[in-house]
């Protein structure tokens, strides 16, 4: 099973529901209110994707639009 979640780290909230609507953004999204988030997850730019494994470990952290993540969400899904 596999879950996606969006948060944003740079917006203001009616920017960020905003962006929820026009894109129709229909998973779960957060708003990262306290900034703790990219310190946390070592966020080094946007955007960033991380895969977390059923553990809760992180099995993999791509940064901008590089081919890499997409290749391993099809690995994923058995592709």
């Amino acid at each position: 099973m596999f879950e996606f979640v969006s948060i944003a780290c740079r917006y203001s909230e009616s920017r960020w529901k905003a962006a929820i609507e026009k894109y129709r953004m229909n998973w779960v999204n957060l708003l990262n209110e306290d900034e703790k988030l990219p310190t946390t997850y070592g966020i080094e730019g946007y955007p960033t994707k991380i895969i977390i494994n059923p553990e809760g470990v992180i099995a993999g952290k791509y940064l901008g639009e590089a081919t890499d993540f997409y290749k391993k969400v099809d690995e994923l899904f058995g592709n």
